[in-house]
């Protein structure tokens, strides 16, 4: 089954008017999709990255894991009974707390600002990590709930972002898909862009002003991840 991103750019391709699309024709190995036989299109999110020592990271990984970790605390601290609810916002930057360390905080804050609940606080949980409680009109399902976070690594221009985190990806398509080139004459890359979530008229001027990336593939198809039919190509051999 395809996951999120590559049914994103099978709809996308759709829209475009391709009818004969097979999702992995050779298996669990390049490409991700084929259009009519010929044309092998590989698959990517598009995302900001950090270096490790293992490799490139998505930030988005670490949202990912805080905001599972703060849907656990919220269904452990609610009270049965409670007459008043929160919103809970937090910010953060690398690097994190130890998990086990942040959720004992996190939970020892909560709990100490119920008797506050109905008053918009912050709390320091540590020098990377902030909470914001701020007080609901209305009673919630739960007595916290999730507001808004912000990754104070993520951000920047959008139109440049995107060009570093792309040339990031390409080379790592590239590399992937090297021993199957030969299969098919002519291989793409599409990238759903969670970065700058589509681009604007303006956006691809100030991106066709940047110096041209250095790239193998004959098409960059760029894919909002909010709605399949606002693509761009970025390049086109």
């Amino acid at each position: 089954m395809p996951n999120r991103e590559e049914q994103l750019v099978i709809d996308c391709l759709k829209i475009q008017g391709f009818e004969n699309i097979k999702f992995e024709p050779d298996g669990n190995i390049p490409p991700d999709i084929l259009l009519n036989g010929k044309i092998a299109v590989e698959v990517r999110r598009l995302n900001q990255n950090q270096s490790t020592e293992s490799g490139f990271k998505g930030l988005e990984q670490d949202e990912y894991a805080v905001h599972g970790l703060f849907k656990k605390i919220f269904d452990e601290i609610s009270d049965e009974i409670y007459e008043r609810s929160a919103f809970v916002g937090y910010e953060f930057s690398r690097p994190l707390p130890d998990k086990k360390v942040l959720k004992r905080k996190v939970i020892e804050t909560l709990e100490n600002h119920k008797p506050y609940i109905h008053e918009h606080r912050e709390y320091e949980i540590s020098d990377t990590f902030k909470l914001r409680l701020i007080p609901s009109s209305s009673k919630l399902r739960k007595q916290f709930q999730y507001g808004m976070s912000s990754d104070g690594d993520s951000g920047g221009f959008v139109v440049g972002l995107i060009y570093e985190n792309l040339k990031l990806i390409i080379n790592e398509k590239e590399e992937k898909v090297e021993n199957h080139r030969k299969k098919y004459s002519e291989w793409w890359l599409a990238v759903v862009d969670t970065i700058g979530y589509g681009l604007t008229d303006l956006d691809i001027e100030q991106f066709c002003d940047l110096p041209k990336l250095e790239y193998q593939f004959d098409r960059i198809l760029l894919v909002s991840p909010l709605d399949s039919s606002k693509f761009n190509y970025l390049y086109e051999n």
